[in-house]
């Protein structure tokens, strides 16, 4: 059990659940999954305007509806990219003044947009933060960030990464066969994410066989521009918006996993391949769990050096087993009603 029966409480779950199947998206649906296995009533209030079959998963159209049937002593749990939608926030804030409010920011972009906001904006985000009783960030910068800059408000923050263990995979994805090296790369078409690089390196490494995952929005003219490179290529090939089973049935077969991005919370994509033991290279950025190979953003020469020696040396990239961050969660859960 959660606690004991006399202190029983719902959690509510608030941001978007797939599909699309994007970070902040799967980490909901994993970790709702995780608490009722744990035989906690938990709900998720889905922040897109749509219906759902699910009998646990309401629109945010349900709000009211949602309101008036949770317990006082439930847990509202919000998952944020990175304070956009202020206002939204606000308006859940008012609605759920009795219940402990829990926020979990995901987006590695959240301190440069922090530092942009109208005063206006400001305002309202330092009134969010007052009316928070846990904070969850996925790195520590971002901890560090928060309490060096709002200083004056009495914050409580855990650093906890978003990954979450998936399911027993089992499932069979019928792909072609790959060649003795096989790489992947995920993210979404935005050219922050440095696919042009990886692409100019393997049209020079033809033994090397390579799948990239896209998933969530898009800028149209940069998914053309990729996709035309790709489809040039014969040892490359393309999925869009695939499930996690089917993306980790991926990961399994593969060898190596590519992140070249100069911006991330903490990747859960890098926690995956590491779960499943992938060699791992990623751009340098503060939140990069311990062992893998770091190069620095879009830089082609050490990328080629580095992908060289993790195909002679299969020991080296390979991160510890990550931690199932779910348990944590529910101990951040116990501590706030006790």
């Amino acid at each position: 059990m959660f606690i004991d029966n006399s202190k029983k409480q719902d959690v509510v779950l608030i941001g978007g659940y797939p599909p699309p199947f994007g970070g902040i998206a799967v980490h909901i649906m994993r970790l709702q999954d995780y608490l009722i296995h744990q035989n906690i009533n938990c709900q998720v209030l889905d922040i897109r305007f749509r219906k759902n079959k699910n009998n646990n998963i309401f629109s945010i159209l349900n709000v009211i509806k949602i309101r008036t049937a949770i317990l006082n002593n439930s847990i509202i749990h919000l998952h944020v990219s990175s304070f956009g939608k202020l206002f939204r926030l606000y308006l859940i804030f008012l609605l759920f003044k009795n219940q402990k409010k829990i926020i979990t920011i995901h987006s590695g972009s959240f301190i440069d947009i922090n530092n942009n906001r109208t005063k206006v904006n400001q305002k309202i985000f330092r009134y969010i933060l007052g009316k928070v009783d846990e904070i969850i960030v996925v790195n520590q910068a971002q901890r560090d960030y928060l309490l060096t800059s709002y200083s004056n408000i009495q914050l409580k923050i855990s650093v906890i990464p978003a990954f979450i263990f998936p399911k027993s995979n089992t499932f069979k994805f019928n792909e072609r066969k790959l060649g003795q090296v096989s790489l992947v790369a995920s993210g979404a078409f935005y050219e922050y994410y440095g696919f042009e690089m990886i692409l100019s390196f393997l049209k020079e490494k033809q033994d090397i066989q390579a799948t990239f995952v896209f998933n969530g929005p898009c800028d149209k003219i940069y998914r053309k521009k990729i996709l035309e490179i790709i489809n040039s290529m014969s040892n490359v090939r393309y999925y869009e918006n695939m499930t996690p089973v089917e993306f980790n049935s991926i990961l399994k077969k593969s060898d190596i996993y590519v992140r070249n991005t100069d911006r991330d919370g903490d990747c859960v994509t890098i926690r995956e391949a590491g779960f499943w033991g992938l060699q791992i290279i990623a751009s340098d950025l503060p939140s990069r769990p311990i062992g893998i190979e770091l190069i620095p953003y879009n830089n082609l020469e050490i990328f080629e050096k580095t992908i060289s020696k993790l195909i002679l040396n299969s020991k080296l990239g390979v991160m510890d087993k990550p931690i199932n961050n779910a348990s944590k969660i529910i101990e951040l859960y116990k501590e706030s009603i006790n």
